[in-house]
């Protein structure tokens, strides 16, 4: 690997995690050697350098499972749905796994998340069971709680909700009103990392603050309707 594609693939794995835990997971994935002045990538780490940068979050996913500890976390909660998060769990790997849209952390359990091509009649079920389904003001419900509904019912991950929401509306297969412009900081807990779109940034997404499901449209609760 050129010193730049070194520095590249090492900076970003640092935005989530210690200088340790990020030769701790190359290392154990075989993408890099420890020697006796320090550690050297493999050559190979630069699979892993082109799957972040296409965001190619499959190919990312499956390198990352070649470290034996990273693998077995993730085979556990593929196994079993959800985990709870136990101090004794790697917190960097956890971090990754979000990063690579396969989990969300709601309160103390880490769910597995899908980006499942669903057909729009199938979603649409879905997405009007999980607002029904919820407590509402008036008929409205909070945004990043219904989010977060998608997730522990339906296993789906925010962001294809979001892209998915946007894409039935636009057909006018079902409506979305949104109204509240102040960002609701009772939950900042309630949140996941995620890769910034066209670069190796991470960025931090607040499900409650009313700013993720409609981009530069506040929006903090919601309702949706059948067309």
């Amino acid at each position: 690997m050129k010193l730049i594609e070194q520095a590249e693939l090492i900076n970003f794995f640092k935005l989530v995690g210690t200088q340790k835990q990020v030769w701790s997971l190359l290392v154990g994935g075989r993408y890099a050697f420890k020697e006796t002045d320090g550690y050297r990538l493999a050559e190979i780490a630069t699979v892993l350098l082109d799957a972040i940068k296409k965001q190619d979050y499959g190919i990312l996913m499956m390198l990352l499972r070649n470290n034996a500890e990273f693998d077995k976390l993730f085979g556990k909660l593929c196994m079993m749905g959800k985990v709870e998060i136990t101090p004794s769990m790697n917190q960097y790997h956890i971090r990754l796994m979000e990063i690579c849209n396969k989990s969300i952390r709601i309160d103390n359990v880490l769910y597995l998340t899908y980006n499942f091509k669903y057909d729009n009649t199938t979603f649409i079920k879905m997405a009007m069971s999980a607002f029904e389904s919820m407590p509402s003001t008036n008929g409205w419900v909070l945004v990043g709680a219904w989010l977060e509904k998608m997730v522990t019912d339906f296993d789906i991950h925010p962001i294809f909700t979001r892209n998915k929401l946007s894409e039935l509306q636009d057909c006018n297969m079902i409506n979305l009103f949104t109204q509240g412009s102040t960002p609701d900081t009772r939950f900042e807990s309630h949140k996941f990392l995620t890769l910034k779109p066209g670069n190796m940034k991470v960025e931090t997404v607040y499900l409650y603050h009313g700013n993720f499901l409609i981009p530069d449209k506040a929006s903090v609760s919601m309702r949706l309707e059948r067309t």
